[in-house]
């Protein structure tokens, strides 16, 4: 990228402590019982990825005024000044986040982490396999809230593009809301989910999918895993499905588990392909985080706009933040932005038709909640 702008941080920025006036701790504090700020207990409606830790339960314990919540920073007198970020990028996976990141770190208002995806309210081991994070469980949000400058008058943020939609996604929502407050911004980027399903076949092929034989194999793989689960709650769609945990529930409910295709055998750990189906139900994701976040929370874009109006996107996300808009972006040449148009046209007539069929109600779902969608054609 040629623009550049000075970078935001402990060194670049000097907060004048009178921002803090007495407000409110993050919202999960009010889960924490008073015997666990001194080290032991906890709620379990309390995320558990902020229950056992311990540098969570020291700011819970400052004094009311140490806090700011409409910044998003606390100090700390032994530690100093700390903060939080204010919005979420959070999927989806091979939808554009990347060059939305780097949009994003364009705008001089913007300050983000200094990992593009810390995985922080994903699976810790997730996090740990990518080198993200990688420490003791209560040491993590310290170790996450280090990953941001430290301006109280600056929108910070993070993408972690499978937050999302992956199974830990209502954890995810659920931590995300009592550290950050349910105020707080959140992005989500989609794309036409037979083409994000190629383009997320090809970036993942060697790693997580050797055992199929080329794309169609493992399209076919995973909506067989999809259409197994709802027809054994009556043939309908059912949010339980979304999930990897809900469907296994419903195969062991339903006594399926010897008779299963010998492929699914039954929805083994190994086996990855259902990715390529999960993350597209976009409308199921948007419920999932809705249910936590207030319902102006949520942007939703289409990540085909940043190819043909990139600036008509950005100009949504700022007015989002409701930051002021930047007239200097560099715009991203078209290899940056996942192809467009390619997926379909590699299968088979029938397993389009297929996939199309399943997606169909997902998509009108989606549709009807943010007016994007698709008009499928072989």
């Amino acid at each position: 990228l040629t623009h550049r702008r000075p970078p935001i941080g402990p060194s670049a920025v000097s907060t004048p402590l009178s921002i803090f006036k007495a407000t409110r701790t993050p919202p999960g504090c009010g889960l924490l019982p008073p015997r666990a700020l001194g080290g032991d207990g906890g709620n379990l409606q309390l995320s558990e990825l902020l229950r056992s830790d311990s540098f969570f339960k020291e700011i819970c314990a400052l004094p009311g005024d140490s806090f700011n919540v409409s910044s998003g920073c606390v100090y700390m007198k032994a530690r100093g000044l700390f903060c939080l970020p204010t919005f979420l990028l959070i999927g989806i996976t091979k939808a554009g986040t990347t060059a939305f990141f780097r949009y994003m770190a364009q705008h001089p208002r913007i300050a983000l982490s200094s990992l593009k995806e810390p995985a922080y309210f994903g699976s810790y081991q997730e996090a740990a396999a990518l080198k993200r994070l990688d420490s003791t469980s209560d040491e993590r949000l310290l170790r996450y809230v280090s990953l941001f400058p430290r301006c109280a008058d600056c929108q910070r943020g993070e993408a972690t593009p499978s937050y999302a939609w992956r199974d830990y996604a209502p954890a995810a929502a659920r931590g995300a809301a009592q550290l950050l407050g349910p105020t707080t911004r959140l992005l989500m980027l989609v794309r036409e989910p037979l083409e994000r399903a190629g383009s997320h076949f090809r970036y993942f092929r060697t790693k997580r999918y050797r055992d199929a034989a080329n794309f169609s194999e493992a399209l076919s793989i995973a909506l067989d895993e999809f259409e197994l689960c709802a027809r054994q709650l009556g043939g309908d769609w059912h949010a339980r499905c979304t999930y990897r945990p809900g469907r296994r529930a419903v195969a062991a409910e339903s006594g399926a588990g010897s008779g299963l295709p010998a492929r699914l055998a039954h929805l083994a750990q190994r086996h990855k392909e259902y990715e390529l189906v999960q993350a597209g139900l976009y409308a199921e994701h948007l419920s999932t985080w809705r249910s936590h976040f207030d319902h102006g929370a949520m942007l939703v874009l289409d990540s085909s706009q940043l190819l043909s109006k990139p600036l008509e996107a950005l100009r949504a996300f700022e007015a989002h933040l409701r930051l002021p808009r930047f007239a200097s972006y560099h715009f991203i040449g078209g290899r940056t932005i996942p192809e467009i148009a390619t997926a379909r046209y590699q299968l088979e007539v029938p397993l389009v038709r297929r996939a199309d069929r399943f997606f169909e109600p997902h998509n009108v779902r989606l549709r009807m909640l943010t007016g994007i969608g698709w008009d499928m054609k072989v």
